[in-house]
């Protein structure tokens, strides 16, 4: 698979809030904080209102800038790195927010072991990742030479064999998570599920967003767009 590093979301569009509030339903967000792909700052503004401090970190510079211009809150608290190698010290934070992030790192298993080195004990990993079972692959895929957007492509994300070889992100089913927390050194707090959010969606948006809201409370949960989970440090 061919890892695409991802867009970085925009600012003032409901599914950010609305990730956020899942997460802190799980388990309530406080302490110190790192933002762990940063992207433009979208989700960072958010998630200052709920910690002490928060640090943003990221491996593009150029979305880093766009940061910075947009939120002098957090422009002295900017780590560049890659997710791989993330230099910094063990243990200092007490909270790591991975939103919409591990699907696009280039080495999972580094990523996640540097998370766990740089969190405290007992420190939690807030994540959300696309969730295998939703029925349309939320990123570009690519056959041959064409890149094509996934969404024309139905179920192709809860095909393993033919995922791998076209598609440019990762998902993740709840095994997923629950083989991530065991493997690294976390235990699971709890799990939800999430609807697409609808925020481009003029037409029918107030229909959609209720019958997501719905879904996500009901049996068909488990093939919604995304996971939302928080896994402690043991």
């Amino acid at each position: 698979m061919k890892i695409d590093h991802g867009s970085p979301s925009e600012y003032s569009v409901s599914g950010i809030q609305k990730r956020i509030q899942k997460m802190h339903k799980i388990l309530p967000i406080n302490g110190i904080g790192l933002d762990f792909g940063t992207g433009k700052g979208a989700y960072f503004c958010e998630l200052l209102n709920y910690l002490e401090k928060l640090y943003a970190f990221d491996k593009t510079v150029l979305f880093l800038k766009d940061f910075k211009e947009n939120n002098m809150q957090g422009s002295d608290k900017i780590f560049v790195s890659s997710s791989e190698s993330c230099s910094l010290k063990s243990e200092i934070f007490d909270v790591v927010f991975t939103i919409e992030v591990l699907e696009h790192v280039e080495n999972l298993d580094k990523s996640l072991l540097e998370i766990n080195r740089i969190l405290k004990p007992n420190g939690c990993l807030y994540m959300t990742v696309p969730n295998k079972y939703f029925p349309f692959e939320t990123h570009m895929v690519n056959i041959g030479q064409l890149t094509l957007n996934g969404k024309y492509i139905p179920f192709l994300s809860m095909v393993n064999f033919i995922h791998k070889k076209i598609g440019t992100a990762r998902r993740f089913s709840q095994k997923d998570i629950y083989g991530i927390a065991s493997h690294y050194g976390f235990e699971i707090v709890g799990m939800k599920h999430m609807m697409p959010p609808f925020d481009y969606w003029k037409f029918g948006k107030k229909m959609f967003l209720g019958m997501g809201n719905f879904i996500e409370e009901s049996f068909l949960r488990f093939f919604s767009m995304t996971l939302i989970a928080v896994l402690q440090k043991t």
